[in-house]
């Protein structure tokens, strides 16, 4: 396990199972968790350096689109990714630009919902509208990353 780590502007750095443990520990008073993400797995709607902040899951279960923390059944890792698809037997989760799916997940992995998203210090838009259903359709298929990636070729090349 890393060790906690104090870096410059006296930022507290964690990662790994510790990070997870004390993710837990919040989720399980009710309280809120905000963390700064790493990794390229949720562009093109969360990027490395956004704040994300993660609520316990209470009421209503996660829903198509929704973008949920839970830890991997298979590498036992911290993740945060799209659900995709939801059966009796849990969750089918994938990061938007990721190559696979995580396979089903069960419902006691999933640990929270993304509820609030900041990039440099504003808030974005989670889709939490209409459009999330198509983004977990598009994200389920494996088609949102090159797709995005598409449009801002062909935006580029008009301007």
């Amino acid at each position: 396990m890393e060790s906690p780590r104090i870096t410059r502007g006296n930022i507290f750095s964690l990662s790994g199972a510790g990070l997870r443990d004390l993710l837990l520990e919040v989720l399980n008073t009710g309280k809120a968790f905000r963390i700064r993400v790493t990794g390229n797995s949720m562009w093109p709607f969360v990027k490395t350096h956004d704040v994300i902040t993660i609520t316990p899951v209470t009421g209503k279960p996660p829903r198509i689109g929704e973008i949920v923390a839970f830890i991997h059944p298979v590498c036992r890792r911290l993740l945060v990714h799209r659900v995709v698809r939801v059966s009796g037997d849990g969750y089918l989760l994938r990061g938007d630009n990721g190559q696979a799916a995580d396979g089903m997940v069960p419902r006691a992995s999933i640990l929270g919902r993304v509820t609030a998203l900041h990039r440099q210090g504003k808030p974005v838009r989670l889709g939490l509208g209409i459009e999330r259903r198509l983004i977990a359709l598009l994200s389920a298929r494996g088609l949102l990353g090159p797709g995005v990636r598409l449009l801002a070729r062909l935006a580029g090349r008009k301007g």
